[in-house]
């Protein structure tokens, strides 16, 4: 039996534990989830407090902890280690937190103090370079390096970030966001209704969900829409700062007709108006600041078994494999054939649906999350790793 203690602001949200407990039930692993007893998050100007309560069960159990701040993840610390910790003596700790934050600091000292046997593990979702322009970043960063057994990266562009900064242990590409199967899954049914309920019939409804901002080539989706009459249409879901804006490019391309906003909504109307896509898209750019490192609404439309078409930039072709279809960021002109493509080939179009559902069950899904951490676990473990060869392509349980 394998002691793992695993540790993040995010894992506030029991939501996110099935892949934990599928880990603990399914496989020789003692699970502790470490959270903090109150955390505090923002979507959409929303505010969600989330206060979870104490689990213990056979092989899985969560401690909450009271941390220094309840909103800033970068820099809050846990105001103690509580006693039932110092008696766990977990094999290994992973902190899911970013090679920069401060709490990872804080587990190494409590490994050092009271498991110095103990292999640790951090995660990474920064393709964008290690921070180390201040001398307290580069502090923390020597800290880190040389204390951490292995590191786990959302996509491959975190693996080549970590190593232009020298970190030289293994490196696995595994994403830490799970689906929620719950919620999204295809339903005949429910896209029916839907699709009655806006006044779709035959019409071939291309979608959107997230933030309306530029970086998501959301203007480069209303561009590649037709501007003659055509029995297309638009369905978007999501707010952000530049609603306007797009509600005012799709007037002056003159389908605003064709186009429907449905603006913030929650987690499971999502995936009801996903239902009634007959392709989603995300069209991200890559900009100097920001990169797409792992958006969840393509794993969400696929695994709706929605046609998904991305972009090149960052994660998307990660998510989609050989499942989606992918074109070069800001080319609107592929875009475009794309879309035609999947309007006038139901058939195709049925094809890559299942296909895209395929690969997020089998990559994505808590049971296939569960399956690889547990390979990864056992390889840090026993310091004996499974490498991928070269130019293989990404298999989460193989160690880079």
């Amino acid at each position: 039996m394998i002691e793992l203690l695993v540790t993040a602001h995010g894992l506030s949200r029991e939501l996110v534990w099935d892949r934990w407990r599928i880990l603990a039930d399914e496989y020789p692993v003692s699970v502790t989830l470490v959270v903090p007893e109150r955390w505090e998050s923002y979507w959409f100007n929303e505010r969600e407090v989330l206060s979870p309560e104490p689990v213990r069960e056979d092989n899985f159990r969560v401690i909450t902890l009271p941390t220094t701040d309840v909103e800033d993840w970068s820099s809050y610390f846990f105001r103690s280690i509580d006693n039932e910790l110092r008696e766990l003596e977990p094999d290994v700790i992973y902190s899911l937190h970013e090679e920069h934050i401060f709490v990872n600091h804080q587990w190494l000292l409590y490994r050092n103090i009271w498991c110095p046997d103990a292999k640790f593990i951090f995660f990474s979702m920064n393709a964008l370079g290690v921070p180390k322009d201040e001398w307290h970043q580069k502090l923390r960063w020597w800290h880190l390096e040389r204390n951490a057994e292995a590191a786990l990266g959302h996509y491959p562009g975190c693996k080549r970030s970590l190593r232009q900064a020298g970190f030289e242990r293994p490196i696995f590409m595994q994403t830490q966001i799970g689906l929620s199967e719950n919620l999204f899954y295809p339903d005949t049914a429910a896209r029916n209704a839907v699709r009655e309920e806006l006044g779709f019939d035959d019409e071939f409804v291309v979608g959107f969900t997230g933030r309306l901002v530029e970086e998501k080539g959301i203007f480069d989706l209303i561009e590649a829409m037709p501007l003659e009459e055509t029995d297309w249409r638009l369905l978007i879901v999501g707010d952000g700062d530049m609603r306007g804006k797009v509600e005012d490019r799709i007037a002056n391309c003159g389908f605003e007709h064709r186009a429907h906003m449905m603006g913030f909504v929650e987690q499971k109307e999502v995936a009801r108006y996903m239902r009634a896509m007959d392709c989603y898209v995300l069209g991200s750019h890559t900009t100097d600041d920001w990169i797409d490192t792992f958006p969840l609404s393509p794993v969400q439309a696929m695994a709706t078994e929605v046609p998904t078409v991305v972009s090149d930039s960052g994660a998307l072709p990660f998510q989609v494999g050989d499942a989606g279809l992918v074109f070069p960021e800001k080319d609107v002109g592929t875009l475009k054939e794309h879309l035609q493509f999947l309007a006038d080939n139901p058939e195709e179009r049925r094809k890559i649906g299942e296909a895209c559902r395929e690969q997020v069950m089998s990559k994505f899904s808590a049971e296939a999350l569960a399956e690889n951490f547990f390979k990864i676990l056992v390889q840090v473990y026993t310091g004996e790793y499974e490498y991928a060869d070269e130019g293989e392509k990404y298999t989460q349980y193989k160690a880079h």
